[in-house]
């Protein structure tokens, strides 16, 4: 069944599953199937241990058949979708070449045509699946997948981590062991899937397409032509990647001379992953100025990888190139250095400032994922959730972010015939607007022109309609108002008083019809101000945003981040009047006047962290935003700061 009492997909048997399928496109069943197939493979590898020829072909076939299963929804579109096509439904006819019943129904989700009998298939890939594997961790896996196809497309999920965000359970490790090195091209392979990872398309098509047979040719030939035509790959993809002068390497390798044999078991490690590098002990040929070379390498590579050990200190050459590279970026913000500690060794000043990967003591697999690990770029800052702010922001149909309706202009009508309420009493107020700023125009009021500038401000914000406006704002001015009444309240002519009470009044009459008002103003008055607000990283943060307007981001954005600043800056307090017997003062407000520091913070810090948290969800939007990597890495940097903040402001955050 599948349980949504809290918004979440949650499935513990077979019916819940599928009926949850047939409500989804087919492309869903292939990505759930896949992936369920995928889960039970490592303990499918126990059969036929007693006979290491069986055991061989059904292990071949199995993963075999898992690539199919897997590039069929992962790839739906490519070039040899036919040909997958075709080999997956030769596998799923006979279904004897593997004993991996959830395999086969697998590829039986991708072969039907038809959206029910997919999703047939793919609940029963999740049985069966759940039957050869601890059940508890195929249902909480399966569920996970399901949660997250309502943000991802079927063939982003396909080439996310197998186990979404944790670790694999301890029984996958234990169970998969193919010790014989002719298995490393499949074993590589399946760590992919386990990481989310993936090599170029043509290779891990290669992996489905590859004319093989395991019934009829030996599984250590086959392996190792697959071996062969993925180094040929590599091998053309490599001198693709070779930098003609000018262009740059990926990573520069600096290491000791005795310890060679570490930097080409790392370079090797870095190509395979699609890497190009420059060390001396391929890229230097006899007879070449070696010091031009070594400065060419350096100032060609985007980032620099040190090989540390008691000899690499010792190198007053290795200390030359350290030197440089540390120069190029002495704060670490661009990541530029990445230090492998081979040997335990004492380190210099500079060294010691920069957090190393430690491979001592780590060798094969071990040693090649913690410094895969090392690659992957500093994950993207999380928005804080749940927190009002004065725009919401979303993409548009041109794959712009842009200011969208939210709580600040869209009124909420809980009662029958409420929504015409609605209408009168907005009519009403902005017609006594209109009426006002006429006559203060005519100058029929002796007032100063503030009371003016601040009633049409208010004018503009005033929403006209649903959706448009923003009464968060136009209640920023409504306070303004009242700051400027309450201190000229002694002066002021006793009919402009009343017609400013009277807009007050109507203006406070709106605010149960947009509840968000209250919430931002609740937000602020639950927040602390306990560190100094971060003003170079908004600065830097709208600059970014101001950078890629129109290619990403509308006018309007860094428009509303202009008008946040400016409608909620501080004004300073004028000491209370003494007033007059008989003066006329603006009724009391039930929304009382929050600290303006704490609001001016906290109405910037949000803004921002509404854009940025609007950004993110366009890496998940099927069309591809040409760019979106980059802004994301420059606002990644600078919004860090802005949340932290928030994170202080807000209670329990």
């Amino acid at each position: 069944m599948n349980d949504l009492s809290d918004g979440e997909l949650k499935f513990t048997y077979h019916e819940g599953i599928e009926a949850w399928l047939l409500t989804q496109p087919r492309g869903v069943s292939v990505v759930i199937a896949a992936r369920a197939a995928l889960r039970a493979l490592p303990l499918l590898h126990r059969l036929a241990r007693g006979d290491p020829h069986h055991f061989a072909t059904l292990t071949f076939a199995d993963f075999w058949a898992n690539a199919l299963a897997w590039v069929a929804a992962r790839y739906p579109t490519c070039a040899n979708a036919n040909e997958v096509r075709l080999r997956t439904f030769a596998f799923a006819a006979s279904a004897t070449a593997t004993a991996n019943t959830a395999v086969a129904t697998a590829t039986a989700a991708y072969v039907d045509p038809f959206a029910a009998a997919a999703a047939s298939a793919a609940s029963a890939a999740v049985t069966h699946a759940a039957a050869a594997v601890p059940a508890a961790d195929v249902w909480e896996a399966v569920s996970a997948d399901a949660n997250r196809l309502k943000w991802v497309a079927p063939s982003v999920l396909a080439s996310e981590q197998l186990w979404l965000g944790r670790a694999p359970p301890n029984w996958v490790h234990e169970n998969y062991s193919l010790k014989a090195p002719h298995w490393r091209p499949w074993l590589d392979w399946y760590q992919r899937r386990l990481d989310g990872r993936e090599a170029a398309e043509d290779i891990e098509l290669l992996f489905a397409t590859l004319p093989v047979d395991p019934r009829e040719k030996d599984v250590a030939e086959q392996n190792a032509e697959l071996a062969r035509r993925i180094a040929e790959l590599q091998e053309a993809r490599n001198g693709e990647k070779r930098p003609p002068a000018g262009d740059q390497w990926d990573f520069f390798i600096s290491y000791s001379s005795k310890d060679e044999a570490d930097a080409r078991e790392i370079v090797g490690i870095l190509e395979q992953a699609g890497h190009s590098t420059f060390a001396q002990f391929k890229d230097i040929a006899p007879g070449n100025n070696f010091v031009r070379e070594m400065q060419n390498g350096l100032e060609s590579s985007q980032r620099f990888v040190a090989l540390l050990s008691p000899d690499y200190e010792e190198s007053d050459h290795c200390q030359a190139e350290w030197a440089a590279a540390y120069n190029r970026d002495p704060g670490g913000a661009g990541r530029k250095i990445l230090p492998l500690l081979l040997r335990q060794t004492k380190l210099s000043s500079l060294a010691s400032q920069i957090v190393f990967v430690n491979l001592v003591g780590l060798s094969g697999e071990a040693r090649r994922q913690a410094i895969l690990r090392a690659l992957a770029p500093k994950p993207l800052p999380k928005p804080v959730e749940n927190i009002s702010a004065p725009f919401d922001f979303g993409w548009n149909a041109a794959h712009r972010v842009t200011v969208v309706a939210g709580p600040q202009n869209t009124p909420v009508f809980p009662f029958a015939g409420s929504d015409r309420d609605h209408h009168d009493r907005l009519d009403a107020c902005r017609k006594t607007v209109e009426r006002l700023i006429a006559d203060l125009a005519a100058q029929r009021f002796n007032a100063r022109p503030d009371y003016r500038i601040t009633l049409e401000t208010y004018l503009d914000e005033l929403p006209a309609a649903p959706g448009s406006g923003n009464l968060l704002l136009a209640d920023a001015e409504a306070r303004v108002l009242r700051g400027l009444f309450e201190e000229d309240a002694n002066i002021l002519a006793r009919a402009l008083a009343e017609r400013l009470n009277r807009i007050l009044e109507f203006h406070i009459a709106l605010r149960p019809f947009y509840p968000g008002v209250g919430r931002f103003y609740d937000d602020v008055r639950s927040g602390a101000l306990s560190a100094p607000l971060p003003r170079d990283a908004i600065a830097s943060f709208v600059e970014v945003v101001r950078e890629h307007t129109p290619d990403i981001f509308e006018q309007s954005v860094s428009q509303g981040i202009d008008r946040v600043e400016e409608d909620f800056a501080p004004h300073p307090a004028a000491p209370a009047p003494q007033l007059e017997p008989g003066v006329l003062v603006p009724r009391p407000d039930p929304i009382e006047a929050p600290n303006p520091e704490k609001v001016q913070a906290f109405s910037i810090t949000s803004t921002i962290n509404a854009v940025y948290g609007a950004f993110l969800k366009g890496k998940d939007m099927g069309a591809a935003i040409k760019g979106w990597d980059d802004v994301a890495k420059k606002l990644g940097e600078h919004v860090e700061p802005v949340i932290e903040f928030l994170k202080n402001f807000t209670p329990g955050g």
